[in-house]
């Protein structure tokens, strides 16, 4: 992307530590990309049905969970809001939007995202607070668009291959992650994934079908970290009271 069309955008903000870099799409919230120390891990790509995709925040809700009793947005709202820089120093952005309530899911929620460069390491964390007057159900999870320069045939989570759960998308059946995690990319360093509230990552790849043959966009690989999963959202444990704040993050940096 060039950097000086992107300067003149309101809308898209860059945040450059030394050779790493965040840049981030006010509009939905949108993580746009994640260089770090040179590489790109994380990007904004055009998928083979046309549309171009990047990572976003799947909130108040995860896929299709709510949508038939609360009439919610598959992975929610919070990617289509408008957000607002609430603060900026040299290695830290955050910003933050409103989900407004609804006939159907009637409470407000504050979402603030935090994005950070330290010494290469990349650091996001979500935060959201129940401003409404009733409490709701409330899962989070982070569709993050990693970037695949080899392909993820071999891609492997923890020393597991991840290549079935990305062709199968595993939303159903989601894997277990761990807090500290190794993300293996062919062509790539080592990855570290450290997660902080959530319990399991969901597996995709963009794909279009044609003549009974699904074919799959290669070039990147989606493994989305999400709060819970099954019969999560509606349950005690998702519940967020009126007052109450939740918070998730993510760590990402390479491997010594």
């Amino acid at each position: 992307m060039n950097h000086e069309k992107m300067n003149r955008n309101p809308f898209k903000k860059e945040l450059v530590v030394g050779n790493s870099r965040v840049r981030v799409d006010l509009k939905g919230g949108r993580l746009m990309e994640v260089v770090l120390n040179g590489v790109i891990v994380i990007g904004t790509y055009k998928c083979s049905d046309g549309k171009e995709r990047n990572t976003h925040l799947c909130l108040p809700n995860f896929y299709k969970e709510g949508m038939p009793d609360y009439h919610l947005l598959q992975h929610g709202s919070a990617r289509d809001i408008e957000y607002m820089i609430s603060g900026l120093d040299n290695n830290l952005l955050t910003i933050s939007g409103i989900i407004k309530p609804t006939e159907y899911y009637r409470s407000k929620l504050l979402v603030k995202q935090d994005f950070e460069l330290v010494n290469g390491i990349f650091i996001h964390k979500i935060g959201v607070k129940n401003s409404g007057k009733e409490t709701v159900p409330l899962n989070i999870g982070v569709h993050n668009y990693w970037n695949t320069p080899n392909g993820w045939q071999k891609a492997t989570i923890n020393s597991e291959n991840i290549a079935n759960g990305i062709r199968e998308n595993n939303t159903q059946t989601p894997m277990k992650i761990n807090q500290k995690n190794i993300i293996y990319i062919p062509g790539m360093k080592n990855i570290i994934w450290e997660l902080d509230g959530f319990s399991n990552c969901v597996l995709w790849t963009g794909r279009v079908e044609n003549d009974g043959k699904m074919k799959y966009d290669h070039k990147f690989m989606c493994a989305e970290p999400v709060r819970g999963s099954g019969d999560y959202f509606g349950s005690k444990e998702s519940l967020i009271e009126p007052g109450q704040a939740v918070s998730v993050s993510q760590m990402i940096y390479f491997q010594e």
